[in-house]
């Protein structure tokens, strides 16, 4: 009765023999939908000597670059059908080049490698995007979507990381939107 009190049971759920509740969050499985891969969920198993900050960056932005691919791929899929088959190139691109920058994280384990080329495709792709539509006002403002890229780096980098990408991100936001006169 006490293991079960030290789990975190009440007294009632021990006398009558209940199971510990494991909190999802605790096995990180917190995305069911991305269990069909065990690469993902035993990504920090690379490496035995990984501190803790550094395997939930890892797991964090593996999960979200294959969020991201299957999101390129789907705004790829809704350009074409739209008529837009030049600009469906750069977001179905960046899938495909995000999916073969996973796969190489995947075998080699060479997180900073698959940091720096996620948030270089992050980076470009809006900017890329927004040419290819006709600029600021066509596209929509597309080229607001790069702030993923120091906000990501802000998320899953050693700090400092992110002010070294707002510089190029600012940059290229400032060489991309029209100016007034």
């Amino acid at each position: 009765m006490e293991n079960g009190i030290e789990a975190g049971l009440t007294h009632r759920q021990a006398r009558a023999g209940a199971l510990p509740h494991k909190n999802p969050f605790e096995q990180h499985n917190f995305l069911y939908v991305l269990t069909f891969c065990p690469h993902v969920q035993s990504v920090d198993q690379f490496r035995n000597d990984l501190s803790h900050q550094e395997a939930l960056w890892k797991k964090g932005l593996t999960y979200f670059c294959i969020l991201f691919i299957v999101a390129g791929l789907l705004w790829s899929l809704m350009y074409y059908i739209l008529g837009f088959p030049l600009p469906a190139l750069i977001p179905g691109s960046y899938g495909v080049l995000s999916l073969s920058s996973l796969i190489f994280f995947l075998i080699t384990g060479k997180f900073p490698v698959f940091r720096f080329f996620q948030f270089l495709l992050i980076l470009i792709l809006p900017v890329a995007l927004q040419l290819s539509l006709g600029g600021f006002i066509n596209s929509g403002a597309v080229m607001i979507w790069a702030i993923l890229c120091p906000l990501g780096a802000l998320s899953f980098a050693p700090p400092g990381q992110s002010l070294i990408w707002s510089s190029p991100e600012f940059r290229l936001t400032m060489n991309s939107t029209p100016t007034t006169r």
